[in-house]
């Protein structure tokens, strides 16, 4: 029996029904990279993506710009 996966090759599953399909490669910090590691391990979703952790702190911090730059 074969059980079709929820996420075929482990992509992103959409959010709000908005696919991941920009690819772009960033240098970060090692030190940011191990905040990233703790952020997936302490998040409330245990299946969380580190694609999603990202997007939403990116999404995050433009409102924090946007709201605080008047």
């Amino acid at each position: 029996m074969h059980h079709l996966k929820a996420n075929p090759n482990g992509r992103t599953p959409p959010v709000n029904g908005e696919i991941y399909d920009m690819i772009r490669t960033y240098t970060l910090r090692r030190s940011t990279i191990r905040i990233l590691s703790k952020i997936k391990v302490i998040h409330s979703d245990d299946n969380i993506y580190l694609n999603t952790i990202v997007d939403e702190a990116i999404r995050y911090y433009y409102e924090y710009l946007k709201n605080n730059n008047k």
